[in-house]
């Protein structure tokens, strides 16, 4: 890792997610066959949209706004220099992923081509984007849409190009945005850097980096808790399952901490870390925990329930992947892995195991200084040239 790169290019990549706005400068270097071999951290800043309160959704809609200048003006002061690309990520409630499958049969024989391929996609993006459940009742732009699997004549195939077969599947994840909300986010990084920038979805990012980053993981749920969102994914004989959103996130539970304890937010989130750190009192510490393990159980509620579900389709993988503020990881591992009721759900009761992701600071191939876990993961996939 410590080769001399060719190129160096520098992106500015966003991070939108349900209660902050994040922003990194970031160096790709590149080696004389154009392969990323690192990237490396210039600048990153992280602002909380709500400082873990509760708003109305017109005035947090007018925060997250006020959040993404101000961290777009600040990141401009560190960003004099020739910049790369510019990239958006944005996650639940500002983009809205599902799964789609084009379904093609033909009563004879036939060899897909590329054009028809290629026919069939466009079709099924033509067929209105609304069809999104959570946004059938807004105008939506496309962030993307990624083939993620393909069967011919039932069977799974990598590539079912020019390969014969009388029925297609082809599996998608499609990921739209509301389009006055793309606009919105778009003007407001248009006019500090006079660049648009390139959308990315979390939830195909998330999907991508367990398959890219644990090639052995074949069967997993991936747990991506935000502020006031929590997005699901169901990973089974590494396909992908099923996608869900969850309306409680990590500010759910300091905000009911915060009341059952009596304390105001800002101490109970000073508090909780000095707990994680082995620094308070103990009368103090055994109080804490008794709020955190009450306000925990309101998450777990809305996780069982999605469980439930899911569960219909087949019993879970035992595997549960975390992407959260490294802050948060902690808390939220040492819970799940307290939590008897969930392998009720799981592969014959197994024991629950977890892995963060990313799973840290190197890669095989790459080269990865960057402190802001939600930022690498982006950055890894930009490296890796995946979107």
């Amino acid at each position: 890792m410590n080769k001399k790169p060719e190129t160096i290019k520098n992106n500015l990549i966003f991070d939108i997610d349900s209660s902050t706005v994040g922003v990194g400068l970031f160096e790709f270097g590149y080696d004389i066959r154009g392969q990323c071999i690192h990237v490396r951290e210039l600048a990153t800043i992280r602002e909380s949209i709500t400082d873990g309160r509760l708003y109305p959704f017109e005035e947090f809609w007018q925060r997250a706004q006020s959040t993404l200048r101000k961290v777009a003006e600040k990141i401009h002061l560190q960003s004099l220099i020739p910049l790369g690309n510019i990239y958006c990520n944005v996650s639940s409630p500002w983009a809205s992923a599902q799964k789609r499958t084009i379904k093609y049969s033909k009563n004879k024989p036939f060899i897909l081509t590329q054009k028809l391929a290629d026919q069939l996609i466009e079709k099924e993006l033509a067929s209105s984007l609304k069809n999104n459940l959570d946004y059938h009742n807004h105008d939506v732009d496309l962030i993307d849409r990624k083939t993620i699997a393909a069967r011919s004549n039932g069977y799974s195939v990598r590539n079912p190009i020019s390969k014969e077969m009388s029925d297609l599947e082809i599996d998608s994840l499609v990921t739209v945005v509301s389009t006055k909300t793309k606009k919105v986010f778009e003007h407001v990084i248009e006019k500090v850097f006079h660049r648009t920038p390139l959308f990315t979805s979390n939830i195909f990012i998330a999907y991508n980096n367990v398959q890219k980053t644990l090639p052995h993981q074949n069967d997993a749920i991936v747990v991506d808790v935000s502020g006031e969102m929590t997005e699901v994914i169901i990973i089974k004989n590494d396909h992908l399952s099923l996608i869900g959103t969850l309306p409680v996130g990590i500010n759910h539970l300091l905000r009911d901490t915060s009341s059952y304890v009596g304390d105001s937010l800002a101490k109970t989130q000073k508090n909780i870390q000095l707990l994680f750190n082995s620094n308070l009192e103990k009368e103090y510490e055994l109080k804490i925990k008794k709020a955190l393990n009450h306000s925990y159980k309101k998450w777990l509620k809305e996780f069982y329930g999605f469980c439930d579900e899911a569960s219909k389709q087949g019993s879970l993988p035992n595997t549960i992947v975390m992407k959260t503020y490294d802050k948060s990881m902690h808390w939220f591992e040492s819970m799940l892995l307290q939590s008897d009721e969930l392998s009720e759900h799981l592969h014959a009761r197994a024991r629950i195991e977890v892995i963060h992701l990313p799973p840290g600071y190197q890669d095989e191939k790459i080269s990865l200084e960057i402190s802001d876990s939600e930022l690498r993961v982006v950055a890894r996939t930009i490296a890796l040239d995946i979107l």
